[in-house]
């Protein structure tokens, strides 16, 4: 095969290993949030510890950062090399 064709099926595999990517990077962006809600609809009173006490605070921070890093590495293997 001449090194300037395409292997067969490679855009497929590259379309699939993308989606995979778009919808890990959905999960890790919206779960937290969706967890927070329904936390805070089923009993109120369990996150206010997360937003009103000095410990809660930095843990959200701490994970607000992570969420941002993860996101961010995948943004960087969404970038597709030809």
């Amino acid at each position: 095969m001449d090194s300037n064709t395409p292997q067969p099926g490679l855009n497929d595999r590259r379309f699939s290993r993308r989606a995979a990517l778009r919808l890990g990077g959905l999960v890790v962006g919206l779960l937290p949030v969706i967890v927070l809600l329904a936390f805070s609809l089923i009993q109120p009173g369990y996150t206010d510890a997360l937003f009103y006490d000095p410990t809660g605070q930095m843990i959200l921070k701490a994970a607000i950062g992570m969420d941002f890093m993860a996101l961010m590495s995948i943004r960087y293997m969404l970038k597709v090399d030809y």
